[in-house]
């Protein structure tokens, strides 16, 4: 099989080929439309990741193409309307990255309730180990507001239950595991907005999440 890898790094490659030793596999390290100029009328399988952006030009230069894996969860970069005119399968990753994406927004959530940041510029910039004006704000007992309950929701749910966090939920589809093991409570998406003190967005990016907030 033909297969065309974009946006690899050394050790994909390395990786990839151990695995696929009978396969025919040319790798870039760059998104696919970095390479303009690159055709291939044999290759039957694109592997790509999130930078890389496949649509009517990109495919008109691969025309065997049969199937697209991109390595991620999201798939926003792919025109799937063209894929589907063309008869093109492609597939995601639901999970990948899925605790640890959630880890990263609360990483990012601690930075700003304890004012990590503005400490670490005050003494870095100034030399001074003072703490007036850096008060910050506990988690514990905020209302946090939960948009999309999927893989990556769950985890920022489990996340913000071990914080004691309130937790508030949208989604269009209720995830009654949560609700029953960590009490969390869906409401409509307005609602959410106005009730919580700290909002988590973890919806996919389309035509009906596009400028949601």
């Amino acid at each position: 099989m033909k297969i065309v890898y974009f946006s690899g790094e050394d050790w994909e490659e390395d990786y990839v080929r151990g695995k696929l030793i009978k396969d025919d596999i040319t790798f870039f390290k760059a998104p696919a439309q970095d390479y303009p100029t690159y055709k291939d009328k044999e290759a039957e399988v694109l592997s790509i990741f999130v930078k890389s952006r496949i649509c009517k030009e990109e495919l008109d230069r691969f025309p065997n193409i049969k199937f697209i894996s991109t390595r991620s969860t999201g798939f926003d970069h792919i025109d799937l309307k063209e894929t589907e005119k063309r008869g093109i399968t492609v597939s995601n990753v639901p999970a990948y990255g899925a605790n640890t994406v959630a880890e990263q927004a609360f990483a990012l959530l601690l930075n700003l309730s304890k004012r990590v940041y503005e400490s670490y510029n005050r003494v870095l910039e100034e030399g001074k180990f003072t703490s007036e004006g850096l008060r910050g704000f506990d988690l514990k007992g905020k209302t946090i507001g939960v948009v999309g309950t999927g893989n990556i929701g769950a985890n920022a749910v489990k996340m913000a239950h071990g914080f004691g966090m309130k937790i508030l939920a949208f989604d269009i589809k209720k995830n009654e595991e949560l609700e029953k093991k960590f009490g969390i409570e869906y409401v409509e998406f307005d609602e959410l907005l106005s009730q919580s003190d700290i909002i988590s967005l973890h919806a996919p990016y389309n035509e009906h999440t596009h400028h949601m907030i």
